[in-house]
């Protein structure tokens, strides 16, 4: 993988140790969560903003929780988790609960795909 220090000035989104672990140090396999990851991302933010229902809202949560401690996106992870015991829909805490939620896990999908970019390992 590329060596990416920093994304959007902050910290990296995702832990590339834990990643490397979770892997089991194999790049192929690497690239492919990673690529997993980044064509789900988009894919998840619709299911929390479209979430009609506390269980529909819980269950898009508690994906992103475990897709996330897996691919070592620990800060989306929390955010996540915190999402996920969210008691009420349409309240100024579930409204910033999926706006923080949103932007951790756009930011980790992007530094994914920087990584994806960045990887010698191609195809």
């Amino acid at each position: 993988m590329g060596n990416v220090e920093t994304i959007d000035g902050g910290p990296l989104p995702i832990d590339l140790e834990n990643l490397s672990h979770y892997t089991g140090n194999d790049p192929v396999l690497t690239r492919d969560v990673l690529q997993i990851y980044c064509d789900q991302a988009d894919i998840w933010r619709a299911m929390l903003a479209k979430a009609a229902t506390l269980q529909a809202w819980r269950d898009a949560a508690h994906t992103v929780k475990g897709a996330s401690r897996g691919v070592g996106a620990t800060e989306v992870a929390v955010l996540a988790d915190e999402a996920e015991s969210l008691t009420k829909l349409g309240t100024p805490d579930h409204e910033q609960a999926l706006a923080r939620l949103d932007h951790g896990l756009a930011r980790a999908a992007r530094y994914a795909a920087q990584l994806l970019e960045d990887s010698p390992i191609v195809g």
